[in-house]
């Protein structure tokens, strides 16, 4: 008869859980095409907002690509792997803040594994929808790593976001589908007041086009620019850590 009356007293807790009153900030990075350093500038802004005193949940929603995870450190990342693979009830707020972890510089984090063979779980909506809306309950601004491309469930969480920060570099062809990924966006009911551009530099020259040039092109004013910094990235993968953690004084950390 405890068992059972414990039972019960446990789904009523973990029901009540289920749907929280969301009031974080919801902040999606987002990019027209893979290997631009999405990840990076999400992990550096996401530090940057809780050493500033912002209270900060930084999810990877990118399964069988994640990076953030060896990026930082971690060796075997799965928390977001689980949870979509349970069902849509299953996941309780509790179920996610099980699977969170903390990192050394004060963010807490959902990472995502990098195994091929979870990428199809990308194609749970109801999942993926799920996690987010528990993780909305759980902190005052939610980052959300959405990787390259639109797959429904970036689509429907994209639509949900009050800000998007779109990731492009200074060249004609990726400024060609930054292009094309800003229509699409439009057309999911994003408009331009919730996005944003931000200039991924990652290599040095004279051929690349400038902020002037992508802001006539695109039609929009670019919100910040990332200089390359080779060197400090690799150190900061090595070392497990933030550029902003590794050199907080330097002009990148000031840029992020």
């Amino acid at each position: 008869e405890l068992t059972a009356h414990v039972k019960a007293v446990l789904a009523r807790a973990g029901a009540s859980r289920s749907t929280p009153t969301e009031r974080a900030r919801l902040i999606g990075f987002i990019g027209s095409r893979g290997g631009m350093g999405l990840t990076t500038l999400a992990v550096n802004v996401a530090v940057g907002l809780t050493r500033g005193g912002d209270d900060v949940i930084l999810a990877d929603l990118t399964p069988g690509k994640g990076s953030l995870g060896l990026m930082l450190g971690f060796t075997n990342p799965t928390g977001l792997t689980t949870l979509l693979k349970k069902r849509q009830d299953e996941i309780t707020a509790r179920a996610v803040e099980g699977q969170l972890v903390a990192h050394g510089s004060g963010i807490r984090l959902l990472l995502s594994s990098y195994a091929p063979s979870d990428t199809h779980l990308i194609e749970a909506t109801a999942q993926v929808e799920a996690v987010v809306r528990q993780l909305a309950g759980m902190c005052k601004v939610l980052m959300l790593d959405l990787g390259a491309g639109l797959p429904e469930a970036i689509k429907r969480v994209a639509g949900r976001c009050d800000q998007l920060v779109l990731a492009t570099e200074p060249n004609r062809i990726v400024v060609a589908q930054t292009e094309a990924f800003l229509s699409d966006l439009e057309a999911l009911g994003v408009g331009q007041a919730r996005v944003d551009l931000v200039l991924m530099n990652r290599t040095r020259s004279s051929l690349q086009l400038t902020v002037g040039q992508i802001e006539q092109k695109l039609n929009r004013k670019v919100m910040g620019v990332i200089s390359p910094a080779p060197e400090l990235a690799y150190q900061a993968a090595e070392a497990g850590a933030p550029m902003v953690v590794l050199q907080p004084d330097s002009m990148t950390a000031d840029q992020f």
